[in-house]
């Protein structure tokens, strides 16, 4: 489980993994989500504003 932050801009912010699970698979976890593109940001009263996410992030071990 990660909370993240969408900026004003789109990009993403801090990341905080609330959900710890083994050190690899939390490292993994926040770099795939670092490395996605802009997201489209929150909008109050028609302007963009940072907002919190929370996402889960599923692994499938083989």
């Amino acid at each position: 489980m990660l909370n993240l932050i969408i900026e004003k801009d789109g990009s993403i912010g801090r990341v905080i993994n609330s959900k710890r699970v083994d050190p690899v698979i939390d490292f993994e976890a926040v770099r795939i989500i670092e490395s996605m593109p802009h997201w489209k940001p929150a909008v109050k009263q028609g302007k963009p504003i940072a907002s919190m996410l929370v996402m889960p992030i599923s692994f499938a071990l083989r």
